[in-house]
């Protein structure tokens, strides 16, 4: 495996420095300061919703994730998406997810002195997941299959989503392996039974009404219809690292 640079760069209509932290891992520190040096909250975007990543009674949010391209028809297309809803009359102010990516794990809280153990545990499971012949290859091919929304695991936000088609066995696969491992050495709480592989590309603060006239709940079939076939026609994304978030801090690892 080789040192890949993280590219942070937004460019919604379509600096980081990576340092060498260990032997083939990259790491990205989040500015956790405002212009006056106090600290302020670094909110986490994750495909299963939002939390702070400051330590909580001493622990610290940590979470592993397939991060995606920006650069790609597949996400031209999705924040497309995100500027028709900017665009309808949803009450509230629809926001993008700025670095769109696929989770693998569900949200782990891990005190300090067990923070350095998630790196290699995810090591351990990124070397099982290559042993297996059905994942012999170094990269994920996925594609997206249909759109969809979903609540925050805080039940305090909605996200706008598009779901995995191609390359859902992969990915499972690999949060299998994921799984075992974290539950065994960290006793972490496996992904949901029932995987909607996905990413989120927009949010916004408010839970759809029991309506079938909810604009919330409505607006999935609109982005359907206005822009599903050109989803599904998009070609498949390359994926070639894994994200590790340690609270301000991701790692990033070559599959």
């Amino acid at each position: 495996m080789s040192l890949v640079p993280y590219d942070d760069s937004d460019d919604d209509e379509e600096g980081l420095s990576a340092d060498k932290v260990e032997d083939h891992v990259a790491v990205k520190e989040a500015d956790t300061k405002d212009e006056s040096g106090q600290g302020t909250d670094r909110m986490v975007y994750t495909s299963l919703g939002i939390a702070r990543s400051e330590p909580v009674q001493g622990d610290w949010l940590c979470f592993v994730f397939l991060p995606l391209p920006l650069e790609s028809d597949a996400m031209d297309i999705l924040r497309k998406c995100g500027r028709f809803l900017a665009r309808q009359d949803l009450s509230n102010t629809v926001q993008q997810v700025n670095e769109p990516h696929i989770s693998l794990t569900r949200p782990i809280l891990l005190r300090r002195h067990e923070c350095d153990a998630l790196v290699p545990i995810v090591k351990e499971a990124l070397q099982a997941y290559r042993r297996d012949s059905f994942a012999s290859v170094q990269r994920l091919h996925i594609a997206f299959s249909q759109f969809t929304h979903l609540p925050s695991e805080d039940a305090k936000r909605s996200y706008w989503a598009a779901e995995i088609g191609q390359g859902w066995d992969h990915v499972r696969n690999l949060t299998t392996e994921l799984d075992s491992v974290l539950k065994q050495r960290l006793h972490s709480r496996k992904y949901h039974e029932q995987a909607r592989f996905h990413t989120s590309f927009a949010f916004v603060d408010a839970l759809p009404a029991n309506d079938v006239h909810d604009p919330i709940a409505s607006s999935v079939p609109q982005l359907e219809q206005r822009y599903g076939a050109r989803l599904r026609a998009c070609s498949a994304i390359t994926i070639n690292q894994i994200g590790i978030t340690i609270g301000p801090k991701t790692y990033y690892l070559d599959l």
